[in-house]
């Protein structure tokens, strides 16, 4: 007749089997201690799409969401208009030493240009000398993500869709202030406040760059 176990077997057993079970809490659910890599991918999606729009005399706040992932050369964006631009000009608030940058056509090889690509995520100031027009087809990557500083930022749209103000700048809810556009047809301010979200504008367009005001460091997720 087989013995029953005492109550030493059964007790080892426990500790056994309490002893793998602690070993695989810490190897599957500690991969910063066990050295494991946690590799988290996000999946950009492009899509061809054309851009057109028109630019007035004078100046111009855009944004061109139809741009490549790689970026534009600003001799590449130039030569996108029918009329080449006097100048462009952009503001990169994460370099708080110099943030204004500046490119003009048809200078000298030897002077430094302060814009060497054109990106999506930027706003861009472009100076024409007469109305022209922009014709392009690329793709538009989506999801987006934009950092932005506290502070002003001049940011690009990088979508064709238009979205109401308080949906399209979610990610940067409550921490955003105040997002100003410029309509080069009147040559002034629209302004939307955060604090009353009310404002001149409701609706966020395609090819319009913007100044955003944040109390706060944040990502602006463009995903529509």
């Amino acid at each position: 007749m087989e013995e029953a176990p005492s109550f030493r077997h059964i007790f080892l057993v426990i500790i056994a089997l309490t002893a793998i079970s602690a070993l695989l809490i810490f190897f599957f659910l500690k991969p910063e201690l066990t050295g494991r890599v946690v590799t988290r991918t996000t999946v950009i999606n492009a899509q061809q799409a054309s851009c057109n729009f028109t630019l007035s005399n004078g100046w111009n706040l855009i944004s061109i969401p139809c741009a490549p992932f790689s970026e534009y050369s600003v001799g590449e964006f130039s030569g996108l208009f029918n009329i080449s631009p006097v100048s462009i000009h952009t503001y990169l608030a994460s370099d708080s030493s110099d943030p204004w940058k500046a490119y003009k056509s048809g200078l000298p090889a030897w002077v430094v240009q302060d814009i060497n690509s054109i990106s999506d995520k930027n706003g861009y100031w472009v100076n024409m000398n007469d109305s022209g027009r922009l014709d392009v087809t690329s793709v538009i990557n989506t999801p987006r993500t934009i950092a932005v500083v506290a502070g002003w930022n001049l940011v690009g749209y990088p979508t064709k869709n238009p979205k109401r103000v308080n949906e399209s700048l979610v990610t940067l809810f409550p921490n955003w202030r105040e997002l100003r556009y410029y309509n080069s047809s009147d040559s002034s301010y629209y302004v939307f406040y955060n604090i009353t979200q009310t404002g001149d504008f409701t609706n966020q367009t395609p090819y319009s760059g913007y100044w955003i005001y944040m109390s706060t460091s944040g990502t602006w997720v463009v995903s529509w």
